[in-house]
């Protein structure tokens, strides 16, 4: 079945590799209705936000046409929830606003959406594999599995079969982007994919060997040079390496270090928020759980506030009825030594301060936590 897969999408990469021969583009859309009408919205180059080219949107569609010399990633935003990335390249390329990741047409284009689609069908895989893993406990132990509610398994097991599921889908995926990026490793489809593809992989040392195999072109781009400094730095805070250390003021103005946390027993859970971060927000009472039930237990859980004002610390601490410490990120070390570029982000430290896993969150976060405490992985 996989090699049935992997068939299947080669032939459709092939097939959309080919080289555009128009010599003008026609960039085109539709809108649901007037609302936008009279507005003029630009083609803006991703790489560095340059305005490419405008128009006016008029009877719900809007047209840009032009030429290019070197197609670029670029994107066409008519609201913050209405828009959509594509490549610029000479051809005419209609874009899904409301799919956002869909365009078609040309033939780089026509690549993302085969892209896009094959990262759609993977999620799917893995759901159904995991469903299956789920479904196949329940009936070993003699239970029909619900087909509503309560669905879980015991951490032990996940942790065992898990990965080899994630192994399978990160193999499929492996595969796929050393194809595309045989061919187009000094194009704006490398770059498409490097940035913005789901199916481009997280291993960091994949991401390493494919970044030092791209051309002069690709890396000229702003975009992917500061993917190549991100990268270099989550190699050096990857799982099994040891922190880095960030230094700052606490609440109250005193100084404070991450390396105070260390060497005393516990096991650390750093959590980087801000007050204006939502999703920030909503691991707060998960992070109070892990707090109250384990702060005797062998747990520490500290709160990095990073790319904020230093009054709002204060604030947001007694807001949010944070019990646990705070380090004010003066120096902004967090984005530059440990590659972070979106919050929050926790990261669980092994009592001598080795990274042992990275970007916990909700749920999931509680149970990897009490998983390594009830081990002592």
């Amino acid at each position: 079945m996989k090699n049935v897969f992997l068939g299947i999408i080669s032939c459709l990469l092939l097939f959309c590799s080919c080289t555009a021969t128009s010599t003008a583009y026609h960039v085109k859309g539709e809108l649901k209705d007037s609302t936008f009408d009279g507005r003029t919205i630009y083609i803006i180059q991703r790489d560095n936000h340059a305005k490419i080219d405008s128009t006016r949107i008029e009877g719900n569609r809007f047209s840009f046409n032009g030429k290019i010399d070197t197609a670029v990633c670029c994107e066409v935003s008519v609201d913050k929830n209405i828009y959509a990335f594509f490549i610029l390249e000479n051809g005419t390329i209609s874009l899904d606003l409301y799919g956002h990741v869909f365009p078609q047409g040309s033939p780089m284009n026509e690549q993302i959406t085969d892209i896009n689609k094959t990262a759609d069908s993977l999620q799917n895989i893995f759901t159904a594999q995991l469903d299956s893993l789920i479904d196949a406990y329940w009936k070993k132990n003699g239970i029909e599995p619900p087909q509503n509610g309560d669905r879980e398994i015991p951490q032990e097991v996940l942790y065992e079969q898990l990965p080899s599921i994630v192994a399978h889908i990160n193999l499929i995926e492996d595969s796929i982007c050393r194809e595309i990026l045989s061919r187009h490793n000094n194009d704006a489809l490398g770059q498409y994919l490097i940035m913005y593809s789901y199916i481009y992989p997280t291993d960091i040392d994949k991401q390493i060997e494919i970044l030092d195999n791209i051309g002069p072109w690709l890396r000229s781009r702003k975009d992917i040079q500061k993917k190549i400094k991100k990268v270099e730095a989550l190699k050096k805070t990857a799982v099994g390496q040891p922190y880095i250390d960030i230094e700052g003021r606490d609440v109250n103005g005193n100084d404070i270090a991450l390396s105070d946390f260390f060497n005393r027993g516990n096991y650390v859970l750093m959590d980087m928020w801000a007050s204006w971060c939502g999703p920030c927000k909503q691991e707060i009472p998960n992070l109070a759980y892990l707090h109250n039930k384990y702060k005797d237990k062998g747990l520490t859980v500290v709160g990095i506030f990073v790319w904020d004002k230093e009054k709002n610390m204060k604030r947001a601490v007694e807001k949010e009825k944070i019990t646990w410490p705070q380090i004010f990120d003066v120096q902004n070390n967090v984005r530059k030594n440990y590659g972070v570029e979106g919050i929050p982000h926790i990261i669980l430290f092994a009592p001598d301060g080795t990274i042992l896993a990275r970007n916990l969150r909700g749920k999931n976060m509680i149970t990897d936590v009490e998983y390594t405490l009830q081990n002592k992985r």
